[in-house]
């Protein structure tokens, strides 16, 4: 699964609870998701890399 796909196609607050207790990451995408997740906080708007 890419970086972002599940924030993308999930409820945000539910996005966050699985990022974040069910599922592994590696460092880049830990990076992405707290971009996505600081973005949407700040009601910003980060486009999805497809390269992550």
């Amino acid at each position: 699964m890419k970086c972002g796909q599940r924030l993308n196609t999930v409820v945000y607050g539910r996005a966050y609870l699985i990022l974040h207790t069910h599922e592994p990451y590696t460092s880049d995408c830990m990076l992405y998701n707290l971009t996505q997740h600081t973005a949407y906080l700040l009601n910003f708007t980060v486009p999805v890399n497809p390269n992550l």
